[in-house]
This record gives structure tokens, C-alpha cells and sequence, in this order.
């Protein structure tokens, strides 16, 4: 790029002419300074801490993955566990039940015993009080007989 210069700017410039005219002059050249390198560029200028920060980061993936499987895996323990419980659960459940209906037959067998009783005379005679007395003979005399 050329860049017509007065004679109050041309003593900042050094440089050949880029023709014949001595008024247009090329910038200078001067030490460009240096660019700043990226983070790569650093890295082999350093390559232990290159290799320190890939370790690091490798690290961190890797406590990273083996955290979430040990959650993945106690997360399964959990639900294994509740499983085991609601079965427990289920079978109490179940003996109730068993239970339950056990106790509704003797209670059936109950009242039937009960009812039988109440036809027979030993319980006539007790409600009323009464005392009976076997069949054989006594000295007393006969026994009479329930209606």
C-alpha cells in the first residue's frame, strides 16, 4: 500500500519509493512486534504444565463419570431395596387377610356352638338357676324331668 507523504511526514518514514515520485513512500518496515500466541502455542512452550492440565482435566472427566455411575448404582440398590419392602408389605398384607378370614370362621363356629348350647336344658336350667340333677336314682326320691 503506498501512501502519498508531504515533506513534514516523510522524515517519520523510512522505506524505498514505490516509484519514481520521491512524494509517495512506503510505511517502514519495522520489528512487528510479536503476535500473542494462543493458548496451544503456549502449551509447547511449557509442556509440563501442558501435560499437568491435560492429567487435571482427564481426572476430573474421569471422578466425573465414576461419581454418576456410583449414583447410578445406589439408585438401583434403592430401588431393589423398596422393592423387597412393598413385597414384605404385600405379605403382611396377605397373612392379615388370612388371619382376617380365620377369624370370621371361628367366629361362625362360635355362634353355632353358642346357639346349639342354647337349645339343650343344662342351659335352660342354668339361666333359670335351677340345678340338674342326674338321671340315676337318689336317695332323695326321683328326679323329675325337664318339660
Amino acid at each position: 500500500m503506498t501512501v502519498p507523504m508531504d515533506s513534514e511526514h516523510a522524515q517519520h518514514y523510512v522505506g524505498t519509493p514505490a516509484s519514481e515520485n520521491p512524494s509517495v513512500m512506503q510505511p517502514p518496515v519495522e520489528a512487528v512486534p510479536e503476535a500473542k500466541s494462543s493458548w496451544l502455542g503456549r502449551s509447547f512452550e511449557h509442556p509440563l504444565q501442558a501435560i499437568l492440565g491435560a492429567a487435571l482435566v482427564l481426572l476430573l472427566g474421569f471422578a466425573l463419570t465414576q461419581t454418576n455411575d456410583r449414583i447410578s448404582r445406589l439408585e438401583d440398590r434403592f430401588d431393589r431395596l423398596e422393592d423387597k419392602v412393598d413385597d414384605g408389605f404385600a405379605r403382611v398384607d396377605e397373612r392379615f387377610a388370612q388371619q382376617d378370614a380365620k377369624f370370621e370362621e371361628i367366629n361362625l363356629k362360635l355362634t353355632a356352638l353358642i346357639a346349639a348350647f342354647n337349645m339343650t336344658a343344662e342351659v335352660d336350667a342354668a339361666v333359670e338357676g335351677t340345678p340338674l340333677r342326674s338321671n340315676a336314682a337318689t336317695t332323695d326320691g326321683p328326679t323329675p324331668q325337664p318339660n
